[in-house]
């Protein structure tokens, strides 16, 4: 049943309370074209009253009369079924492309305030799936293309919508290049723009269709200022985006920037190492109140850690002793360069202050401060190239802004502030010209967001939803994501990921039981155009599995004797019920652009086409 009252096929009556000996498809579309012997009982008439026009057959008189009558009333018989069968042929080789514009959308939007519109089509039931299977084996009607058919089997088309409320439950978009996946984001965006919700796209290969279809609708509603823009690509339209902003505890920033070392062993000591590195790095800056960059990260790293460790220990001095806490230490310890210094007041923290005013941060940096240096060097050979990556070239300023840089008008942001603001946010990651470092910002990034739902859950902001898009995810999808899906509900975070086949999560993850993690916390899904054969089987496999009829006739004679008239013959039709799939595997793969099937929040199934969004001078 669909919300809209749908009176298509799926209205009809189930084929189960008819006779079986009849066809009980007939208002289907292989019912409505002539069964094979209907057809020969046609021609049979045919040449039958062909042969009494032409004197063939001696049937004059009032036999003739009444045998002639017979024929033609067999042969109109057969025209109200030949009528059906070639209205649904043509019905079944429509192919539309169905266009929308702003002020349509926005209309729909003003008419369905609590709905997500997703195109235009019908709800995918039994019967449709019955007629699906027997279409397809029978190669489809003649002279279609493709398989735009499958949503011609539903005699009405209907808006389609979803509740607002079910999309918490997050949405995941498969389908193979080209099907549609951008504009299907594209439709989605724009909706949650109308809105006037925060908005943030992670766009990998920074497609400018995207950015263009949110500055459009940022336009129609006067709110062009709203649009924030990051991509490396276009320094001078970016704003600079500082991921390390928003966190609730230090340990969280040096998890962050180790999710980019590339490890293939989860207990590797390197990036355990590394992440401790970090960490105690990290500690020292919020020690002395300065804050946390990538920039001033890598100096450290590649510097050694002397320079912090002195003012660290100058800082806890003068929170202990006072400001005059130079004339309170013996002479002897001050030191005459920074390295004799840190030596000296080190000793003298152990000696007069550790017991008594013990600082955690310090104890950490005098660790680090202590390490060998070789050793050291060594430990942090892989998250070095990280650094370098993230902090070299434009993205030096990109991710590392100060804002006391008076030469650099660009503006300086956050995650957190954009969703404060119900911004709207492109963060293109030109993974084509560098993919590395667009899976390091990328996770970056998501890292920063996980934080930020972090606290508008805890401080109980989560009122207005936060719609997160992520296109080609696989390619920055990390475990700080799979925590976002898995607890963003909570603060009204909503994700929609994108991905060609569920492989490039097992690939970017590292196996499929992460993956399935991943899958396991999306409640609604969209499958365009799959060529993938695994990801056509979960699909698929995922809906619920129907009975499928078929009508097994069978025809046979044989003779009994010499003589030609003792013969026998039989004829006869059995109906036979199988489980069988409900959305057949192969039609993925042969679904036009912009056709899905969707199986939503709550177990309903849909058929659907997503429209072409156009200016409205186009429309």
């Amino acid at each position: 049943r669909t919300p809209q009252g749908d009176e298509g096929p799926q209205k009809e009556k189930p084929a189960q309370k008819r006779n079986p000996c009849v066809n009980a498809f007939e208002h289907g579309p292989l019912g409505l074209r002539p069964n094979p012997l209907q057809s020969l009982w046609i021609w049979f008439a045919l040449g039958l009253s062909g042969g009494v026009y032409i004197g063939i057959l001696p049937l004059k008189g009032p036999t003739g009369a009444i045998w002639f009558l017979w024929i033609t009333l067999l042969v109109l018989r057969q025209v109200p079924g030949s009528l059906r069968a070639v209205r649904m042929n043509a019905h079944l080789k429509r192919q539309e492309l169905k266009r929308l514009s702003l002020v349509e959308l926005q209309s729909l939007g003003a008419t369905q305030p609590y709905q997500r519109y997703l195109g235009d089509g019908f709800d995918w039931q039994p019967q449709h799936a019955q007629w699906a299977h027997e279409l397809l084996a029978s190669g489809g009607p003649a002279g279609a293309q493709g398989c735009a058919w499958v949503h011609q089997l539903a005699r009405r088309h209907e808006a389609l919508y979803q509740p607002l409320g079910e999309t918490e439950g997050h949405t995941l978009i498969v389908g193979t290049t080209g099907a549609g996946k951008s504009r299907t984001f594209d439709l989605l965006i724009t909706q949650a723009i109308s809105r006037g919700e925060a908005v943030i796209i992670v766009d990998p290969k920074g497609d400018p269709d995207l950015r263009c279809s949110a500055r459009r609708m940022l336009s129609a509603l006067g709110r062009e200022s709203d649009l924030v823009i990051f991509h490396p690509a276009f320094p001078k339209e970016s704003v600079r985006l500082d991921p390390l902003r928003n966190f609730n505890r230090p340990s969280e920033l040096s998890s962050r920037i180790a999710t980019a070392i590339p490890s293939t062993n989860p207990s590797d000591p390197f990036k355990a190492f590394g992440q401790r590195a970090l960490d105690q790095i990290i500690q020292g800056l919020l020690f002395i109140r300065t804050r946390p960059t990538l920039k001033e990260i890598r100096r450290i790293l590649e510097g050694g850690p002397e320079r912090l460790m002195l003012k660290v220990l100058e800082h806890h001095l003068k929170d202990v002793l006072g400001s005059a806490w130079k004339a309170r230490i013996p002479q002897g310890t001050r030191g005459r360069n920074s390295s004799s210094q840190v030596t000296s007041l080190a000793s003298y923290y152990r000696e007069q202050i550790a017991t008594r005013h013990p600082a955690m941060a310090l104890e950490g940096m005098l660790a680090l401060y202590e390490h060998d240096r070789n050793h050291f060097g060594k430990m942090v050979a892989s998250l070095l190239p990280v650094m370098n990556l993230l902090t070299t070239g434009v993205l030096e300023d990109l991710l590392s802004p100060n804002p006391l840089d008076r030469d650099d008008h660009r503006p300086i942001t956050d995650l957190g502030r954009v969703i404060e603001r119900r911004q709207v946010a492109y963060l293109g990651l030109d993974a084509l010209s560098d993919g590395p470092a667009a899976a390091m910002i990328g996770s970056l990034l998501l890292s920063d967001l996980t934080a930020v739902a972090g606290e508008r859950y805890n401080a109980g902001t989560s009122e207005s939803p936060v719609h997160v898009f992520i296109d080609e995810a696989a390619e920055v999808i990390n475990e700080p994501c799979i925590q976002l899906l898995n607890k963003g509900r909570g603060a009204g975070i909503r994700m929609t990921i994108a991905t060609q086949t569920l492989a490039d999560f097992s690939a970017r993850m590292g196996s499929d039981a992460r993956a399935l993690q991943i899958l396991g916390n999306v409640n609604n899904l969209i499958a365009l155009r799959v060529t993938d054969a695994d990801t056509q089987r979960y699909v698929t496999q995922n809906l619920p599995r129907f009975r499928r009829r078929t009508i097994l006739r069978t025809l046979g004679n044989a003779t009994l004797g010499p003589e030609p008239h003792q013969f026998s013959g039989n004829l006869g039709e059995r109906l036979i019920e199988e489980d069988a799939d409900l959305f057949p595997p192969a039609l993925l793969g042969q679904l036009p652009d912009l056709h899905y099937l969707g199986k939503l929040a709550g177990g309903r199934i849909i058929k659907g086409r997503i429209p072409l969004l156009t200016d409205d001078s186009h429309a």
